[in-house]
Protein backbone atom coordinates (compact mmCIF):
# COMPACT_ATOMS: atom_id res chain seq x y z
CA UNK A 1 0.00 0.00 0.00
CA UNK A 2 1.24 3.63 -1.13
CA UNK A 3 1.98 5.94 1.77
CA UNK A 4 -0.92 7.94 0.94
CA UNK A 5 -3.28 5.15 1.63
CA UNK A 6 -3.58 4.42 -2.06
CA UNK A 7 -2.67 0.89 -3.71
CA UNK A 8 0.22 1.12 -5.91
CA UNK A 9 -1.03 -0.15 -9.74
CA UNK A 10 -0.22 -3.71 -9.39
CA UNK A 11 -2.34 -4.15 -5.93
CA UNK A 12 -4.98 -2.04 -7.32
CA UNK A 13 -5.46 -4.12 -10.46
CA UNK A 14 -5.56 -7.86 -8.46
CA UNK A 15 -7.94 -6.37 -6.13
CA UNK A 16 -9.98 -4.95 -9.08
CA UNK A 17 -10.08 -8.67 -10.51
CA UNK A 18 -8.09 -8.07 -13.31
CA UNK A 19 -7.51 -11.14 -15.43
CA UNK A 20 -3.97 -10.72 -16.00
CA UNK A 21 -3.24 -9.80 -12.71
CA UNK A 22 -5.14 -12.61 -11.19
CA UNK A 23 -3.41 -15.01 -13.28
CA UNK A 24 -0.11 -14.03 -12.98
CA UNK A 25 -0.44 -14.03 -8.88
CA UNK A 26 -2.46 -17.44 -9.09
CA UNK A 27 0.52 -18.77 -11.25
CA UNK A 28 3.41 -17.93 -9.52
CA UNK A 29 1.44 -19.05 -6.08
CA UNK A 30 0.95 -23.06 -7.97
CA UNK A 31 4.69 -22.65 -9.05
CA UNK A 32 5.53 -22.78 -5.45
CA UNK A 33 2.46 -24.71 -3.99
CA UNK A 34 3.91 -27.92 -6.97
CA UNK A 35 7.36 -27.60 -5.81
CA UNK A 36 6.37 -28.86 -1.85
CA UNK A 37 5.07 -31.73 -4.13
CA UNK A 38 1.55 -32.71 -1.55
CA UNK A 39 -0.10 -35.90 -1.81
CA UNK A 40 -3.60 -35.65 -2.06
CA UNK A 41 -6.68 -35.25 -3.84
CA UNK A 42 -7.01 -31.55 -5.07
CA UNK A 43 -5.30 -29.91 -2.05
CA UNK A 44 -2.79 -28.00 -4.61
CA UNK A 45 -5.78 -26.45 -5.81
CA UNK A 46 -6.73 -26.06 -2.46
CA UNK A 47 -4.26 -24.38 -0.87
CA UNK A 48 -3.79 -21.89 -4.18
CA UNK A 49 -7.19 -20.86 -3.51
CA UNK A 50 -6.47 -20.38 0.65
CA UNK A 51 -3.70 -18.39 -0.58
CA UNK A 52 -5.41 -16.45 -2.85
CA UNK A 53 -8.28 -15.54 -0.37
CA UNK A 54 -5.08 -14.70 2.04
CA UNK A 55 -3.29 -12.11 -0.72
CA UNK A 56 -6.82 -10.37 -1.09
CA UNK A 57 -7.48 -10.06 2.47
CA UNK A 58 -4.27 -9.27 3.44
CA UNK A 59 -4.37 -6.08 0.88
CA UNK A 60 -7.66 -5.22 2.08
CA UNK A 61 -6.79 -4.86 5.54
CA UNK A 62 -3.47 -3.18 5.13
CA UNK A 63 -0.85 -5.69 6.20
CA UNK A 64 1.06 -5.78 2.74
CA UNK A 65 3.42 -2.52 2.92
CA UNK A 66 4.51 -2.51 -0.46
CA UNK A 67 8.43 -4.05 0.53
CA UNK A 68 8.31 -6.39 -2.12
CA UNK A 69 6.42 -7.05 -5.06
CA UNK A 70 3.16 -8.20 -5.00
CA UNK A 71 4.21 -11.37 -6.96
CA UNK A 72 7.79 -11.92 -4.35
CA UNK A 73 4.36 -11.17 -1.53
CA UNK A 74 2.22 -13.67 -2.86
CA UNK A 75 5.30 -16.47 -3.08
CA UNK A 76 6.07 -16.08 0.37
CA UNK A 77 2.11 -16.22 1.43
CA UNK A 78 2.22 -19.59 -0.64
CA UNK A 79 4.99 -20.83 0.87
CA UNK A 80 3.34 -20.12 4.26
CA UNK A 81 0.65 -21.50 3.80
CA UNK A 82 2.03 -25.02 2.52
CA UNK A 83 4.36 -25.01 5.55
CA UNK A 84 1.11 -24.40 7.43
CA UNK A 85 0.06 -27.41 5.77
CA UNK A 86 2.17 -30.11 6.30
CA UNK A 87 2.34 -29.01 10.54
CA UNK A 88 -1.03 -29.46 10.67
CA UNK A 89 -0.74 -32.87 8.66
CA UNK A 90 2.15 -34.19 10.72
CA UNK A 91 0.25 -33.08 14.03
CA UNK A 92 -2.32 -34.86 12.63
CA UNK A 93 -0.50 -38.08 12.02
CA UNK A 94 0.72 -37.82 15.56
CA UNK A 95 -2.11 -38.00 17.52
CA UNK A 96 -3.94 -40.85 14.78
CA UNK A 97 -0.82 -42.89 15.86
CA UNK A 98 -1.70 -41.85 19.60
CA UNK A 99 -5.19 -43.07 19.42
CA UNK A 100 -5.20 -45.88 17.29
CA UNK A 101 -7.67 -43.78 14.74
CA UNK A 102 -7.48 -43.08 11.37
CA UNK A 103 -6.05 -39.36 10.03
CA UNK A 104 -9.64 -39.16 8.55
CA UNK A 105 -11.18 -39.48 12.06
CA UNK A 106 -9.05 -36.93 13.51
CA UNK A 107 -9.48 -34.50 10.83
CA UNK A 108 -13.34 -34.67 11.58
CA UNK A 109 -13.07 -34.29 15.20
CA UNK A 110 -10.54 -31.75 14.63
CA UNK A 111 -13.15 -29.92 12.81
CA UNK A 112 -16.15 -30.60 15.00
CA UNK A 113 -14.12 -28.59 17.39
CA UNK A 114 -13.19 -26.09 15.24
CA UNK A 115 -16.64 -25.14 14.64
CA UNK A 116 -17.85 -25.58 17.80
CA UNK A 117 -14.82 -22.79 19.16
CA UNK A 118 -15.82 -20.52 16.50
CA UNK A 119 -19.94 -20.48 17.61
CA UNK A 120 -18.64 -20.04 21.07
CA UNK A 121 -16.36 -17.19 19.74
CA UNK A 122 -19.27 -15.92 18.34
CA UNK A 123 -21.54 -16.17 21.33
CA UNK A 124 -19.28 -14.70 23.36
CA UNK A 125 -18.84 -11.76 20.84
CA UNK A 126 -22.45 -10.64 21.01
CA UNK A 127 -22.41 -10.83 24.72
CA UNK A 128 -22.34 -7.48 26.10
CA UNK A 129 -19.16 -6.49 28.21
CA UNK A 130 -20.21 -5.54 31.91
CA UNK A 131 -18.41 -2.34 32.56
CA UNK A 132 -15.02 -2.53 34.64
CA UNK A 133 -14.86 -2.02 37.98
CA UNK A 134 -12.74 0.79 39.35
CA UNK A 135 -11.13 -0.22 42.89
CA UNK A 136 -9.83 3.12 44.19
CA UNK A 137 -8.71 4.21 47.77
Amino acid sequence: MARNGEHDPEVAAFLRGGASSVDMIRGAVRLVVRGFQLTGGGIDSELVQETLSRIFLNLTTGRFCGESSLKTYACKVARYACLEHLRRRRHESDISSRLGISQGAVRLRVHRCRVALRAAAMTQARRPRPAARRTGK
